[in-house]
């Protein structure tokens, strides 16, 4: 079931990029020419950079999820982060994950504490892509009434993600209420402390804000556009781009997926061709930071195996 999932999710992914491609060389001719000059080089430079450093926000977020299993260096976490990341464009979606969990196991990390801080890591970026997603498509009613004229309305989006959100709550209130589940939830309930989800969530939205600056500054020095689309509408619309094809089981990094979806959002407000040639411009940044991310992790792991209280420390939680 699992591999039929994740073969639909590839499927959907291909049919994004086949769209997109066919909707490139459709209006390739009318995507307004880049400026390049030392300034818009300067931009994408400033651009990729600015994803490499979001990189090492994720790190250090995840750095601060494993506190209760011991501390480890952010020069560590940023290693085995930075180098999993590039796995993500593997066909599968999950190869990052994999690759994180492999890679912090071999470096001394004890199984539990890698794998409940992961998962603490992956909960805490989509929910922030949820409620920044949230409250644009409830309040923000210029960019959905364009993008929803000729599909669905906007209060019909608001209500799947509402629903999405709940269904998402009621499955965690069902997995509590197991006496199991519930036992074992209790021993590493140090994990879950409300005060470092917040601030791994906090670490995500500045993250989609970084992202929504990096698109409105390359739609201003680039294409040297003056068009009337805000920084929120911008952050939102990235952050429910990115939570669908996160969500997308199968979808390399969400390829395909999030460009569709941006696309969708935006050209009827900045117009398709526009919105195409952004979609791909953002894909191709994060993809030269994720190489640029691997590179610098690689540069500063030291390979050497973490030995500490790490290992010891969840069973220190069990006993208590």
């Amino acid at each position: 079931m699992r591999k039929l999932v994740q073969t639909a999710g590839l499927v959907i992914g291909l049919l994004a990029i086949f769209f997109l491609v066919r909707s490139l060389v459709a209006n390739f001719d009318r995507v307004p020419e880049i400026i390049w000059d030392s300034k818009s080089l300067a931009i994408v430079f400033l651009a990729v950079v600015a994803v490499i450093l979001q990189t090492v926000m994720a790190a250090f977020a995840w750095k601060v999820l494993l506190v209760p299993s011991g501390r480890i260096a952010l020069q560590l976490a940023f290693a085995i982060f930075g180098k999993a990341q590039i796995a993500r464009y593997v066909p599968g979606n999950i190869f990052h994950i994999v690759g994180q969990y492999s890679l912090s196991r071999q470096r001394g990390l004890a199984a539990d504490a890698t794998s409940l801080s992961m998962s603490a890591l992956l909960a805490s970026s989509a929910a922030a892509a949820l409620a920044m997603s949230l409250i644009g498509v409830i309040f923000d009613h210029e960019v959905i009434a364009s993008a929803a004229s000729s599909f669905v309305t906007g209060r019909t989006i608001a209500v799947v993600l509402i629903v999405f959100a709940l269904l998402a709550l009621t499955a965690l209130i069902g997995l509590v209420r197991s006496a199991k589940i519930r036992t074992w939830l209790t021993k590493r309930k140090a994990y879950f402390n409300p005060g470092r989800l917040l601030f791994a969530i906090s670490v995500f939205i500045v993250i989609f804000v970084m992202q929504g600056v990096i698109i409105q500054l390359l739609i201003n020095v680039l294409w040297s556009l003056d068009i009337h689309v805000s920084l929120f509408q911008l952050t939102w619309g990235f952050a429910l781009a990115w939570l669908l094809g996160f969500l997308t089981p199968g979808a390399p990094g969400g390829l395909g997926i999030r460009e569709a979806v941006f696309v969708f959002m935006f050209a009827p407000v900045m117009g398709d061709s526009l919105a195409i040639g952004l979609a791909f411009m953002l894909r191709v940044i994060t993809a030269l930071g994720d190489l640029g991310s691997f590179i610098l992790a690689s540069i500063v792991d030291d390979g050497k195996p973490r030995q500490s209280n790490i290992n010891e420390s969840v069973d220190r939680h069990r006993s208590t």
